[in-house]
């Protein structure tokens, strides 16, 4: 478990320092803090892979891209090894892996990374937040006319907004389904990531731009498919062993 923490569109240090004290707790092993002329960024991290070699953010070698992870991504290794000759590794962390990929292959490389995970990725104007597919790791965001923040909490957000309310619809929506609807909060303009979406920001003239897509597609059922019930059992075990295999790679269990 790591935590991630951010302001878009204005350099703020101190309102980042004060979001990541609320989420300390996500992250002992290190504290990493980037940033640029229009955004400040951070997180704390608990080391998966590589403890000594994998701080964030990860950055290319002008500076001009910077990334930060939050989770863990099952298949580095076998992508790493699809990247040999595209970029020299000075670390085994998972989270120089999708900064390889994103320089290689760009934004829609990033569809390969399987895991759990949080990838904000900032690359000149732009700002690039991916949840993966199921959103076991959470993003919050709130918008201004020139700013956002995101963190991996809401108790991050509640630091440096300014005025907070009950968001009257989503406590509504609880009592009657147990949940908010669409990626609301109970918290009025607090936003969370959907899974398997990515929240993109453009900064043009000092003014910000922000958008929703879905990320990666979802799985299709394939009504025509024909076989046995002993070739579903075989395919089921072979998936949950790999998937097993994939999940205890890492130094320390997440």
């Amino acid at each position: 478990m790591c935590g991630l923490a951010g302001i878009v569109g204005v350099r703020s240090d101190t309102d980042l320092r004060k979001m990541l004290d609320a989420i300390s707790h996500r992250g002992p092993d290190d504290v990493g803090i980037g940033g640029g002329e229009w955004f400040s960024a951070g997180m704390h991290r608990l080391a998966i892979r590589d403890r000594e070699h994998g701080n964030q953010p990860l950055r290319s070698e002008a500076n001009r891209v910077q990334v930060f992870l939050n989770g863990e991504i099952y298949n580095y290794k076998q992508l790493r090894q699809g990247l040999a000759g595209h970029y020299r590794f000075a670390s085994d962390c998972d989270t120089e892996v999708v900064l390889a990929i994103y320089l290689k292959h760009g934004l829609w490389g990033l569809r390969r990374l399987e895991g759990m995970f949080c990838v904000v990725v900032f690359d000149a104007d732009c700002m690039y937040a991916i949840r993966d597919r199921f959103g076991i790791k959470p993003l919050y965001f709130a918008t201004a006319t020139d700013r956002l923040w995101y963190c991996s909490e809401k108790k991050g957000l509640l630091q440096v907004l300014s005025a907070t309310r009950v968001d009257l619809q989503s406590a509504a929506d609880v009592a009657v389904q147990g949940y908010p609807s669409d990626h609301f909060t109970h918290i009025e303009g607090v936003k969370s990531l959907p899974p398997g979406s990515l929240l993109t920001v453009n900064r043009s003239a000092d003014r910000l731009s922000f958008c929703i897509d879905r990320f990666f597609e979802r799985p299709r059922r394939n009504p025509t498919r024909t076989g046995n019930l002993g070739d579903y059992v075989e395919e089921l075990r072979h998936l949950l062993v790999r998937s097993i295999s994939l999940q205890t790679a890492g130094e320390i269990a997440c």
